[in-house]
């Protein structure tokens, strides 16, 4: 766990939690969600839209973006709630988020192997799906 706690600080502290970092880790996570769907069906679904190719991107990208503000703001306003409560609440909470972030991206890897190593091998974005 020392391990992994160690990881967690260094991607924090690289900026992990940054907009475009969360970003980049949604549209790989819509990236290999989309790789399971057969290509005709991907075109049907895109047909709508200038090209196939541009309705991906497009399409990806409106999502990610959706999804990353929502994070955004849903962690900011948890934040700033824990630092009103007390330095000492505010450590426990963080020690306490640190282990579930943990957790979470164990339970990522158990779960969908191929979607962790691509979060992970991207800078360690296998911590964001906790939220």
């Amino acid at each position: 766990m020392q391990t992994e706690r160690i990881r967690l600080i260094t991607a924090i502290r690289s900026g992990m939690l940054n907009h475009h970092q969360i970003m980049r880790a949604i549209g790989i996570i819509i990236d290999v969600f989309v790789s399971y769907i057969p290509k005709d069906m991907q075109d049907r679904v895109y047909r709508g839209m200038a090209s196939p190719v541009a309705g991906r991107v497009l399409t990806t990208g409106i999502i990610a973006a959706t999804i990353a503000n929502r994070v955004i703001a849903a962690g900011s306003a948890a934040f700033l709630s824990k630092t009103v409560a007390g330095s000492v609440g505010f450590i426990l909470t963080t020690g306490g988020l640190i282990e579930h972030c943990i957790y979470k991206s164990f339970e990522l890897e158990r779960k969908n192997v191929q979607v962790y190593y691509k979060l992970r091998q991207a800078g360690n974005l296998d911590f964001l799906t906790s939220y």
